[in-house]
C-alpha cells in the first residue's frame, strides 16, 4: 500500500502542479484536485490493502526503495515549479488559443456533457485513467476543455484521472504490484475521480 501512495500521490498530490493550477485555474478546481487527491492517496492504498494485499516479501522491499527518495528542499520545489511554468504556459496559451479558434467544432462536446452529465462524467474518469500526459499537462488540456464547453462533471473526473494513472503506468507497475492490485488501484481512482466530478459540479466555477 505504501508504493501504491507514492505511485498516486507523487502526480495528483505535486505541490508545483497544484501551485501552477491555483494561479491559472478557478479556486474551485484546486479545492476538488486537493480534497479529492487526498482521498485518492488515503482511501485507495487502503482498498487495494484490502481486497490485493502484497506478498510480505514485497513489501519490504517497496518500503527500501522507498527510503532512498531525497528529503524535500525549498530549492527542488521552485525549480520542480520554475520547469512546469517554462513548459506549461506557453502551451496553456497555445491550447486556449486553439480551442478559441475551434470552439464551433467542439461545441457537441459540451451539449453532450449538459444533456448526459453523469455518463460523459464516468466516460471522462474511464479514458483519463488510460491516457498519459507529462506531468502537469492536464492544466492546459482541461482549460481548453472549459472554454469549448465541457461541464463540470467531466472537468473534475479528469482533473483527478488524468495525472493519477495511464495505461502504460499500470502496465509497468502491474509487474510488481500484480494484476489484482493494478486493476484495483485503477478501480480505486476511476471511482474518485466519479466523486471529483460531482464535487466540482457542486462548488460550481
Amino acid at each position: 500500500s505504501n508504493a501504491v501512495a507514492f505511485w498516486l500521490g507523487n502526480p495528483v498530490l505535486n505541490p508545483a502542479v497544484i501551485a501552477f493550477l491555483a494561479l491559472v485555474a478557478p479556486w474551485s478546481w484546486v479545492a476538488t484536485r486537493v480534497a479529492v487527491g487526498l482521498l485518492v492517496v488515503l482511501a485507495v492504498p487502503a482498498l487495494v490493502a484490502r481486497f490485493a494485499p502484497a506478498p510480505a516479501g514485497e513489501a519490504v522491499a517497496l518500503e527500501d526503495d522507498a527510503g532512498v527518495e531525497p528529503a524535500p528542499s525549498l530549492a527542488r520545489y521552485l525549480r520542480a515549479l520554475a520547469r512546469l511554468a517554462v513548459v506549461l504556459i506557453p502551451e496553456y496559451l497555445v491550447v486556449v488559443l486553439l480551442v478559441g479558434g475551434l470552439r464551433g467544432w467542439l461545441l457537441p462536446i459540451g451539449d453532450a456533457s449538459v444533456e448526459l452529465p453523469v455518463l460523459i462524467t464516468l466516460a471522462a474518469a474511464v479514458l483519463g485513467a488510460l491516457v498519459v500526459i507529462p506531468t502537469g499537462g492536464e492544466i492546459p488540456l482541461l482549460a481548453g476543455l472549459a472554454a469549448a464547453g465541457v461541464g463540470r462533471g467531466p472537468i473534475g473526473a479528469l482533473l483527478i484521472a488524468l495525472p493519477a494513472i495511464s495505461l502504460p503506468s499500470m502496465a509497468m507497475t502491474g509487474r510488481a504490484l500484480g494484476v489484482r492490485a493494478t486493476l484495483t488501484t485503477a478501480g480505486g481512482v476511476i471511482a474518485c475521480a466519479v466523486v471529483a466530478g460531482g464535487l466540482l459540479w457542486a462548488l460550481g466555477p
